[in-house]
């Protein structure tokens, strides 16, 4: 049982680690804001389009595969190092459909944390700072930021000012519950673990124009043995790895000049990479090895 005032050790982690939370937090609630435009309320056409989501959940109708090809966990260990070592220089898939050179996913954060820093309502939230996980992506002049804790897209033109925002979750989408100032201090694994599996959480996005914007979310999932791997890096699943949990992208939406075009389709897998016109999926299938890379093409209407 947990309770305020218990005299008992932590059960979650290590003190190091839950000090380590509570500083960055308490660093976080001082800190000031990096723009104008990360303090400012979410609005604008984004959301007036997606209040009434008018697409489905037919992926293949809009996204065709090109190519897919299976590659063992040394190999994918090898193309991820090759795609976040250097930030600033693109990479590809050799053997791969077009082997489209794509942008390193952090370059897309680099930017969206330039513009966006850490926003309102996650650095407020005891806790969420500290676990808090930004995505970018970008097309063009335009950034695309999000965190995983909440279904609050931003989009930033080429100056850092933003333009637009995206609010209106999917029907799927669980929000976290706001945490308590001290909860998880004394509180135990299991409570630990139910709270983290009670919610969904932005997992990537991929911009594959200027207009189209595609976003993965899902949970972590109490898989015993669980054979995914470097998939996790790809989500970037921590703190729920440190409790054995698993984050897995369960439901896809893609965006079209900021109307929802298609509504909490299947994931195919954890967003490995982008290009113009190109998606590249990452996927482990249950009870065979390595992995799965399918590239998709956007279909133009």
């Amino acid at each position: 049982m947990s309770g305020i005032g218990r005299e008992a050790k932590p059960t979650w982690g290590t003190k190091r680690w839950i000090r380590h939370a509570e500083s960055i937090e308490k660093a976080v609630l001082r800190r000031s804001t990096r723009s104008l435009a990360a303090m400012l309320p979410i609005a604008g056409t984004f959301v007036a389009g997606c209040s009434a989501p008018a697409g489905n959940a037919d992926w293949g109708a809009h996204f065709e595969v090109v190519d897919t090809l299976t590659v063992a966990d040394s190999v994918l260990s090898q193309l991820l190092s090759q795609r976040d070592s250097a930030p600033e220089r693109p990479w590809r898939v050799a053997g791969l459909g077009t082997e489209a050179w794509m942008p390193s996913p952090a370059a897309g954060r680099r930017a969206a944390d330039a513009f966006m820093g850490i926003p309102r309502d996650v650095g407020e939230v005891p806790y969420w700072p500290s676990w808090m996980r930004i995505y970018g992506a970008t097309m063009g002049s335009t950034v695309f930021a999000a965190t995983n804790f909440t279904y609050a897209i931003r989009v930033y033109g080429g100056d850092g000012i933003g333009v637009d925002s995206i609010s209106e979750a999917p029907p799927s989408w669980r929000q976290p519950r706001r945490p308590e100032m001290g909860e998880f201090a004394y509180s135990t694994a299991p409570e630990n673990r139910a709270y983290f599996r009670s919610f969904t959480f932005l997992t990537g996005l991929a911009a594959v124009s200027d207009g189209v914007l595609i976003v993965t979310h899902g949970r972590y999932l109490d898989v015993p043995d669980s054979p995914t791997g470097r998939l996790d890096q790809i989500v970037g699943a921590y703190p729920g790895r440190l409790l054995g949990l698993t984050a897995m992208s369960e439901y896809v939406n893609v965006y079209v000049d900021g109307s929802r075009l298609v509504t909490d389709a299947p994931a195919p897998g954890e967003i490995l990479g982008y290009s113009p016109g190109r998606v590249v999926f990452a996927r482990r299938m249950p009870g065979q090895p390595g992995y799965t890379l399918t590239e998709y093409a956007w279909k133009r209407r």
